[in-house]
């Protein structure tokens, strides 16, 4: 009777190329998924801004004024890194707050708003808008 030799296991270069395949796969998916990330992050940025800016134009035509923290002025380049109150003098003030991790900053005359993602470096997206010169219209 003649024994086969029979091989178990995975010969150096059935090995080699496997590695060099999961080497090169990584190589493509990591600087993609990095790139998601960061995609994430600046529209998280950006859909924060928009959020404020529609708030203090809101606020702005409802005849009220904009306060951080609840205490202090909303003026040319002030950062905020929390929330947006809406005073009106009525005793319900809205508010806004703002998603962890975003830092608005005001520019201007208040109608330019930069809002940065501080996750992994941050991103600025940009959001600017004017505010009303008038209130609307009584319904």
């Amino acid at each position: 009777m003649i024994k086969k030799n029979v091989q178990k296991g995975f010969t150096l270069v059935e090995v080699i190329v496997v590695a060099v395949i999961v080497a090169i796969l990584a190589g493509v998916s990591v600087p993609l998924y990095l790139g998601y990330i960061n995609n994430s992050r600046v529209n998280q940025a950006t859909n924060a801004a928009g959020s404020a800016a529609s708030f203090v134009n809101a606020c702005h035509n409802g005849g009220g004024t904009i306060t951080i923290d609840e205490a202090g002025a909303f003026a040319a380049s002030v950062e905020v890194d929390s929330l947006l109150v809406c005073a009106t003098g009525n005793g319900n003030d809205p508010s806004l707050q703002l998603p962890e991790n975003i830092t608005l900053t005001v520019s201007g005359t208040g109608n330019s708003f930069t809002a940065e993602n501080s996750e992994g470096g941050g991103e600025s997206a940009p959001f600017s808008f004017t505010p009303a010169t008038t209130p609307p219209p009584a319904p």
